[in-house]
């Protein structure tokens, strides 16, 4: 009986045993019938954290896409090709050759990762293109997107500094604002790069800005943002004319060699040809103002507008002024504008930077977008409106 009794409870094992195990197959069948395969692809597009990068020359730099399906789901198995333009290569371990660039299959979740990178010597702006075929994926269907580009900027020394406006005239009392930008040998900004403005006859640096240090100039010293740029205002008593001369300058210690980011010195007094092609560095430049009692005729400014859609649907982008007039880009309004049912929404409104750069983030929708600065004075100046090109998401 206890013999019986036991080889019962085997066989009851035995088909538990066999039930579960079908059942974990039925399981795994519905996964791999409803699991996201590479025809399924429908949109790639860089990581924040690894677009539009600044890195050092010489030294590696990883640069990373996302590839999704319509649900935002990932993707792997996706075969990214990526390729580049201007100096530096891409390399990529789990790469297969593919000349001119390389390609990656995404893993998961859904990613695929290239290395790029330049010689010491080698500086300007890097452009990386990622692509899936649409012939394999689902990319050229709906809004879907098959192309995404990024750009890595190998920045050098501080080589060249430029301040503009070159001349300008305004009314006593009024503020008029000077732009120093700074740029490496490639002519690429230069961020974190302290520039130190003075100046000399009518007008003063408005309130606030006045420094003096240990050895007795006056002076600002302003630290250039990611543009390169870095800015000061001047100003007169009202009734009171005259000439002003604005310098700006740069530190003229020299540095040659790997740079850190950003750079510890300056290379703005190496002469033509170092390195061979470039051009002789400029460590200073001084502009002209004039402040006058009588106001000037009107004059109307041209600007231009950006728009950059990123993940999760942050818009970024910036105001131009055609004629380097910045009081037309500094802390003007932008709207961001999303066609709904054929009319153009506004669903943003912002203010942009004093170097005319300005970023919100929407919600996280599909659809065709676009940015606009409406027209506005700046004095009796006109900033005439600007509309960016659409740009779908």
């Amino acid at each position: 009986m206890s013999l019986h009794h036991g080889r019962s409870k085997r066989r009851v094992a035995a088909l538990v045993t066999v039930f579960a195990t079908a059942a974990l197959v039925v399981q795994l069948s519905a996964f791999a019938a409803s699991a996201v395969s590479p025809a399924d692809a429908r949109y790639i597009d860089f990581t924040l954290a690894t677009a539009d990068q600044v890195a050092v020359p010489a030294t590696p730099t990883v640069v990373i896409v996302d590839v999704a399906d319509v649900a935002l789901a990932p993707v792997a198995g996706v075969t990214v090709t990526f390729t580049e333009t201007g100096p530096g290569t891409i390399t990529s371990a789990d790469a297969d050759a593919v000349l001119p660039g390389v390609q990656v299959v995404t893993g998961v979740p859904g990613t695929a990762s290239v290395t790029v990178n330049t010689a010491a010597d080698q500086y300007g702006v890097e452009e990386i293109t990622a692509t899936i075929d649409p012939a394999l994926t689902s990319c050229d269907v709906g809004d879907g997107y098959c192309t995404a580009s990024t750009t890595v900027t190998w920045q050098g020394a501080a080589r060249f500094i430029d301040v503009s406006p070159d001349t300008a005239t305004n009314v006593s009392g009024a503020i008029h604002l000077v732009t120093a930008t700074v740029t490496d040998v490639s002519g690429s900004p230069v961020a974190g790069e302290v520039v130190t403005f003075t100046e000399t006859g009518t007008g003063f640096f408005v309130a606030g800005q006045d420094e003096v240090n240990a050895v007795g100039w006056d002076g600002v010293q302003v630290t250039t943002d990611a543009s390169g740029e870095a800015q000061v205002a001047t100003t007169t008593y009202v009734g009171q004319a005259g000439d002003e001369e604005i310098s700006a300058t740069i530190d003229q210690s020299l540095i040659l060699g790997p740079l850190p980011v950003p750079p510890a010195a300056n290379d703005c007094l190496l002469g033509v040809n170092v390195p061979v092609g470039a051009a002789a560095g400029i460590c200073d430049e001084t502009v002209d103002k004039t402040w006058t009692t009588t106001p000037p005729p009107p004059v109307t400014h041209a600007r231009t507008i950006t728009l950059r859609l990123r993940d999760s649907l942050i818009a970024k982008g910036k105001v131009t002024v055609t004629d380097a007039f910045a009081a037309c880009a500094d802390s003007v309004t932008v709207q961001v504008q999303k066609k709904v049912s054929g009319v153009w929404v506004t669903k943003r409104t912002i203010t942009t930077s004093s170097t005319g750069a300005y970023s919100t983030t929407l919600r996280n929708r599909s659809g065709k977008y676009r940015a606009l600065a409406p027209e506005v004075l700046a004095g009796t100046d006109t900033c005439l409106f600007a509309k960016s090109l659409r740009v779908t998401y």
